[in-house]
């Protein structure tokens, strides 16, 4: 899935494909870091799960108490990570 051809005709991509300087260094944009072949640190890990953490406390705060959000599931979100 290229997502600038996303809009391209059949015959527009392979055209497009056929003259791409670096077709081996595509990569789906879908895949996770490891499928990429990419790495990253422990600390940018560890720090990107807090973001979530704060995230998520927030999310759970906007909605606690509405029938969007069960208590059951609250509670999980907060709790269970």
């Amino acid at each position: 899935m290229f997502p600038l051809a996303a809009s391209w005709r059949r015959e527009e991509v392979y055209n497009w494909l056929m003259g791409h300087p670096r077709l081996e260094m595509e990569q789906s944009p879908d895949q996770l870091i490891w499928q990429a072949g990419l790495t990253t640190s422990n600390a940018d890990l560890t720090e990107l799960d807090s973001h979530w953490q704060q995230h998520i406390r927030k999310i759970v705060q906007n909605f606690l108490g509405t029938p969007w959000l069960p208590d059951s599931v609250a509670s999980w979100l907060l709790g269970n990570r």
